[in-house]
């Protein structure tokens, strides 16, 4: 019950309880030629996240840690073609077409803590992380 009216005979009180949240500008970090990187959430909240791997190569797989508790793998790579995970929704796509038969994850990619602990298999990508921060 959010709304809760108090009476007595010669006052009321009334509480009421709000529940929202503030969502910020898109944020982006990009990174490119490591294996391992932190990211540090701008927000007080944890928030999902876009993630679009772009690999200077053909791969048979690319390995994303730090965003799901198990790691993301991505297989079926192919050189200068992007694959996109929307942790908003849940989807995975390439070229506009569901990339979801080669993409293992058991969670939406999501920014938890307030700095990411990130691991890539390969340095040969760009890997782009977009998200909303959010604050109560």
């Amino acid at each position: 019950n959010i709304a809760q009216v108090q009476r007595s005979k010669t006052r009321q009180k009334l509480t009421l309880e709000f529940r929202g949240y503030l969502r910020g500008e898109m944020q982006r970090q990009q990174f490119q030629g490591v294996t391992e990187a932190q990211l540090k959430r701008v927000g007080a909240r944890p928030t999902p996240v876009i993630l679009t791997i772009s690999p200077e190569v053909d791969m048979d797989s690319f390995t994303i840690g730090g965003l799901t508790e198990d790691p993301i793998v991505i297989s079926n790579l192919s050189a200068a073609v992007s694959v996109t995970i929307d942790g908003r929704d849940g989807t995975a796509w390439e070229r506009g077409v569901s990339k979801g038969a080669d993409v293992d994850l058991w969670e939406p990619p999501a920014l938890r803590d307030s700095v990411a602990a990130l691991k890539f298999s390969r340095g040969d990508a760009l890997v782009t992380v977009d998200y909303w921060p959010v604050w109560l």
